[in-house]
């Protein structure tokens, strides 16, 4: 359901993006600090959860880590900003935030993960999740 639209659906638009305009994402030295911070923040506080197995508050947070890379792409719009600079940070940061929620879904949806891993590192669109 959510998770599955949310994580997924902002792969492929980074994807799609990163493509259409010719970025080459997953590199990290392109990425903004503060960022970075706010997404490994996000990452500790699951683990922590996750320690103490507390699965569906872990989940909870993963998927709100999903929503705030939702909100970003809205918000920075990288299919407008004529700037390739710019939109080489914003989708580079938006696949760290990727990458990382990857890391954060693989024990829960281990296919799932490999899936959108092979898609974030070679660039290419991929169905995660087939429609019941």
């Amino acid at each position: 359901g959510v998770l599955a639209n949310n994580f997924g659906n902002l792969l492929n638009r980074t994807i799609f993006l990163a493509n259409k305009r010719n970025v080459k994402i997953n590199d990290f030295l392109n990425i903004e600090n503060l960022f970075r911070k706010k997404v490994e923040e996000y990452v500790k506080r699951v683990e922590n959860i996750f320690s103490e197995f507390e699965i569906k508050l872990g989940c909870d947070l993963i998927s709100e880590l999903s929503d705030f890379g939702n909100k970003y792409i809205t918000e920075k719009k990288p299919w407008e900003n004529k700037n390739d600079k710019e939109v080489q940070v914003v989708l580079n940061n938006l696949s760290y935030l990727l990458l990382k929620l990857i890391d954060l879904y693989e024990p829960i949806i281990p296919e799932s993960a490999k899936r959108a891993r092979e898609a974030l590192t070679t660039a290419t669109s991929v169905i995660l999740f087939k429609k019941l």
